[in-house]
């Protein structure tokens, strides 16, 4: 609906209602105007508003706009008070169609459209009764049934205008049939509004609760007024009837206003409950559960465009579908972040569902969207870079291996080459230059000292005990070597890819050795190594010396401390310090080991 379309709807309202006023107060019977007046007035006026302000905030209602040309159909009736012949017969015959919309309006709300086959053969059954079993009397029927809600005449009133053949004795069989029927019509309306309040979900019963109970006023009062005039009852009893049965249109207008009110206080609880549902981190799947309960649908479906592909669209659990398009029952609403479609909601539009709560909802949606995008690009750089400090670890483990090598392979071969012939060139001048023969054995002494820093120097870089039977090994070998005395528990331990077990080897070492330089009194220290991380995919390590410790927070950590730390974290782990005075020092840490070769 353009504000154009609106605008003029509001003026056609406008002038029905002040039309109808003008006919009932130039018209009606004296002593009957004001009611007369008031009545009509509302009739028309109460629908048209409502109807028009739910226009204004949503354009596409078409509930709202069935509401409006109900009470602009209604405004005909007034023409019923006229004293002119054609306009009265006009307003008798249309006021039998306006009962009709009443109907209409009741199993349309709030959705505006028919969902099942019984209320739409029950709308057909009552147009053919309109049609064939009351208009159709306006050719054959001299008058019209008096006294009637929809005038205030009560005798001398304007004849048929539309009379062909005066059949009277056929409308006196007619009339109770067609009065009979229309009862039936009206109540199997009224059971099919009470079946779908107890089978809808909470939001729409809500809002179905005052519909129900004016539906069911209506129908009480229209079995009221025919038994009523049936029996003959006359004055002002007959009236108060008829004034009560015509006032159930505007309350029946404000039935579906207060219907939808009670639904949106419902709508906070319904957001709030989503909102604690979807605080966590959910999945797509999670997000579509959410909103079809949500709906109270529990055909809801959330669908996703391809990034990076417009014409891509999945399903939740990423299956390939055609682009979604809105037909028939089923209502799609997009769901856009700035100027970028992520997916759509496709919902049951006949379910009725609140049109604040379906905007709310997809804005819930795009929120999580957004946020698990976020958190798939967060996790993926997270990876990216977990992966390229892996292979600067790797890289750097490498190096050491090959340096490693060269010293082993070159230096350290050479050198023990030298140091053999200084021996043997010693020993062959024992005799004849005792002096120079001291002086070789010293020269080969400083050379075996140069051999041993060599060795301990190609250890720290890589021991080859590592790469050949791994870590509990290599770590029994350095406690062997440490002045404190050190054990070694590592039950179960078996082999890890080399930048996982050179990561464990270093961090230990690091540990052992700040043991020896900084614990205070240690006189043991213990080295851990378990399965861990709750399902055991980690590799858990654990240095502990009892040495007097420290305060951690006037004692800050070291550069091999903090190392350690750094190349521990680059293997996706983590590493803890705790020092306790008087009790001793634990250096523990864990890394992710999950599918590495045993």
């Amino acid at each position: 609906m353009s504000p154009l379309g609106l605008s003029a709807l509001i003026l056609a309202g406008a002038l029905a209602s002040g039309a109808a006023v003008a006919i009932a107060l130039a018209a009606a019977a004296p002593g009957r105007q004001s009611t007369a007046v008031l009545l009509h007035g509302a009739v028309v006026a109460v629908p048209v508003a409502l109807g028009c302000a739910a226009l204004a905030r949503r354009p596409a209602d078409r509930f709202a706009l069935l509401m409006v040309l109900a009470g602009l159909l209604w405004s005909t009736t007034a023409l019923a008070e006229s004293g002119d012949a054609v306009l009265y017969s006009l307003g008798r015959l249309l006021a039998w169609g306006s009962d009709a919309m009443v109907l209409l309006l009741l199993l349309t709300f709030p959705t505006g459209r028919l969902r099942t086959a019984r209320e739409r053969r029950l709308m057909q059954a009552l147009f053919v009764l309109v049609v064939l079993g009351f208009m159709s009397s306006g050719l054959y029927a001299s008058g019209y049934p008096l006294p009637s809600p929809y005038t205030s005449c009560r005798a001398g009133c304007p004849g048929n205008a539309f009379n062909i053949v005066s059949w009277n004795g056929l409308e006196g069989v007619v009339r109770p049939v067609r009065e009979a029927l229309a009862v039936l019509i009206y109540g199997a309306g009224l059971v099919l509004l009470v079946q779908r309040s107890r089978r809808s979900g909470r939001l729409l019963s809500v809002a179905l609760g005052p519909v129900v109970a004016m539906a069911a006023f209506r129908t009480a009062a229209l079995v009221v007024y025919f038994v009523a005039r049936r029996a003959g009852v006359s004055g002002d009893a007959i009236d108060a009837i008829g004034w009560v049965y015509i006032a159930s249109l505007p309350l029946i207008a404000i039935s579906f206003a207060v219907g939808i009110g009670l639904r949106r206080l419902h709508v906070a609880g319904v957001l709030r409950r989503l909102g604690m549902r979807l605080s966590a981190h959910p999945s797509t799947t999670d997000l579509r559960d959410a909103l079809a309960e949500a709906l109270e649908d529990p055909t809801v479906r959330v669908v996703y465009r391809v990034l990076g592909d417009d014409d891509r669209w999945v399903d939740d659990t990423g299956w390939p579908i055609a682009a979604p398009a809105a037909g028939g029952d089923v209502g799609l609403l997009e769901l856009r972040s700035q100027n970028q479609v992520l997916g759509a909601l496709l919902y049951d539009v006949g379910a009725g569902p609140d049109p604040a709560l379906v905007d709310a909802l997809a804005s819930f949606a795009v929120v999580v969207l957004e946020n698990l995008l976020l958190v798939d690009r967060l996790q993926t750089s997270l990876n990216d870079l977990s992966a390229s400090r892996g292979r600067i670890v790797a890289v750097a483990d490498a190096s050491r291996r090959a340096i490693e090598r060269d010293l082993h392979d070159g230096a350290q071969q050479r050198l023990v080459g030298l140091r053999l012939k200084l021996a043997v060139q010693s020993d062959r001048l024992v005799d004849k230059a005792p002096a120079e023969s001291a002086a070789l054995r010293q020269l080969g002494g400083e050379v075996e000292e140069a051999i041993d820093n060599i060795r301990e120097l190609a250890l720290g870089i890589y021991p080859s005990l590592l790469a050949e039977q791994g870590l509990p090994e290599a770590l029994r070998s350095a406690a062997r070597r440490s002045p404190l005395w050190t054990s070694v528990r590592a039950e179960g331990i078996g082999r890890f890819r080399r930048e996982v077990e050179s990561t464990v080897y270093f961090a230990c070492l690091e540990a052992m050795q700040n043991a020896v330089k900084h614990a205070d009194g240690a006189t043991a220290v213990s080295v851990v190594l378990t399965m861990d991380n709750g399902g055991g995919d980690g590799l858990a390590f654990e240095v502990c010396d009892d040495g007097r410790g420290f305060d951690q927070a006037a004692v800050p950590a070291g550069n091999g401390l903090l190392n350690v730390r750094d190349r521990v974290a680059a293997m996706g782990g983590s590493l803890r310090v705790q020092s306790t005075p008087q009790v001793g020092t634990v250096v523990a840490g864990v890394l992710p080991v999950r599918d590495e070769p045993a």
